[in-house]
């Protein structure tokens, strides 16, 4: 028996209208599987299209082929050759598993920060004109990690990088962490 809400009558082999106990709106299963359905269609294609960011800007999108990066509680090992977003200056790659964005700033020059803003905890991913910057709010980091517009209160986290070029790999000290 339903309380303080409309009574729902059946009938065999016909599903029950679901109704809401305050609005007293009903909708049959079907209606109410397609709105849901749609919405998660909406949901995936706006995650997609990563809140409609500009086109101009890189996003570095996690596009690792097997084997390029091993994470471990101490570091991140990353083989270049297996990640395309950092084989040139500019570039820039997300570390979903670590929480991390590495630049490239030169031929030699790569850093590694945090990707979690300092304002309300969501990821960055989109590195443009020297700019870290976060899709929810605005804040923008520099590429010393510095906050330098919006309303992150505090730098990213950064962490030391070392190159070994004889094997192409970029390894960034998970534990070697400080604010720019």
């Amino acid at each position: 028996m339903l309380t303080n809400a409309h009574d729902v009558t059946t009938t065999r082999n016909a599903a029950p209208d679901l109704v809401t106990a305050e609005s007293g709106v009903s909708c049959s299963r079907r209606s109410m599987l397609m709105t849901v359905a749609r919405t998660g269609v909406a949901i995936c294609a706006w995650t997609s299209l990563g809140g409609c960011g500009t086109a101009d800007a890189t996003s570095p999108v996690p596009d690792t082929r097997d084997g390029a990066v091993r994470v471990t509680p101490d570091e991140i090992r990353l083989t270049l050759a297996g990640i395309p977003a950092l084989a040139t200056v500019g570039g820039a790659y997300v570390v979903s598993a670590a929480n991390v964005i590495v630049l490239r700033l030169a031929e030699r020059d790569y850093r590694a920060f945090s990707n979690v803003c300092t304002h309300s905890g969501c990821g960055i991913s989109i590195f443009r004109e020297s700019r870290m910057l976060c899709q929810c709010h605005g804040s923008e980091f520099d590429t010393e990690g510095r906050n330098v517009a919006g309303p992150a209160p505090t730098p990213l986290a950064s962490f030391r990088v070392t190159l070994d070029q004889a094997q192409g790999v970029l390894v960034v000290a998970r534990g070697a962490s400080s604010s720019a």
